[in-house]
């Protein structure tokens, strides 16, 4: 299954979603077999090849996660949650985005990895800020129709 993820990656270096059916197929093997961590790994991989906000991609994610997170791979979880963030942020949706990127500095802060909470820090920053903007907006509005 490393193999067929490995062999998919090299894949999409090369042409972009030429790997997808390795990965596929990776996920249908550790699924066969009851391996988590491969499945997690593959699903992983998936997610991040497939075009941006696609329906395929968000289930494989918020699968890869559910993985991830039953097995303790912490350092995985935070590269998917990372993902699933810049996908809220894509559609709009600050809080998603912003609760995904909380998760994945608590991941990275509990493994001891600080240097990379940069991202995290950054991308938290643009959903708190847009998050703000919205709020204010909608406080602007509600004052502007006598409703505070």
């Amino acid at each position: 299954m490393h193999a067929l993820i490995l062999l998919g990656s090299t894949r999409e270096a090369a042409n972009a979603h030429s790997g997808l059916g390795d990965f596929q197929e990776a996920i249908r093997l550790a699924s066969d077999e009851r391996i988590e961590a491969a499945r997690g790994l593959a699903l992983t991989a998936l997610g991040a090849t497939l075009p941006f906000d696609s329906d395929e991609r968000n289930a494989a994610l918020n699968e890869a996660s559910d993985v991830l997170r039953r097995i303790g791979d912490r350092t995985n979880l935070a590269m998917v949650k990372v993902m699933i963030a810049g996908d809220a942020i894509e559609r709009g949706e600050w809080l998603t985005a912003l609760a995904a990127v909380v998760d994945a500095a608590d991941e990275h802060l509990q493994l001891g990895a600080v240097a990379m909470l940069g991202f995290e820090l950054g991308q938290g920053g643009v959903d708190t800020a847009r998050i703000s903007r919205t709020r204010r907006g909608a406080l602007g509005r509600r004052r502007a129709a006598g409703r505070s």
